[in-house]
């Protein structure tokens, strides 16, 4: 986590370390579509990039995101984690609606 992420969703850092991202997800449904994309794109290219996705603020406004997310794995090839670049598409999308 870093100052970015606080920025971006409205959640200090207290608040947000060692809860689960679901929290950051408009809903279940949302958080099963993220998936679908997610896993099979790690398991193909080891990534997932340039993803348009709607995700949820502290104060419960939706906005529209890209996401570029990496796995990051061990010696032994195991998931330890991931890295994901959040970008907030807002004001792009009020130019380009």
């Amino acid at each position: 986590m870093n100052k970015a992420v606080s920025t971006l969703f409205g959640y200090t850092k207290d608040e947000i370390l060692g809860q689960p991202a679901d929290m950051l997800h408009v809903n279940e449904k949302y958080l099963a579509e993220f998936q679908d994309a997610l896993f099979p794109a790690v398991k193909k290219q080891g990534y997932l990039t340039n993803f348009e996705f709607s995700m949820k603020r502290k104060d419960g406004q939706i906005f529209p995101t890209e996401h570029t997310v990496l796995e990051l794995k061990n010696k032994s090839d195991q998931r330890t984690g991931w890295v994901s670049i959040i970008r907030d598409l807002t004001e792009r999308k009020k130019l380009n609606p």
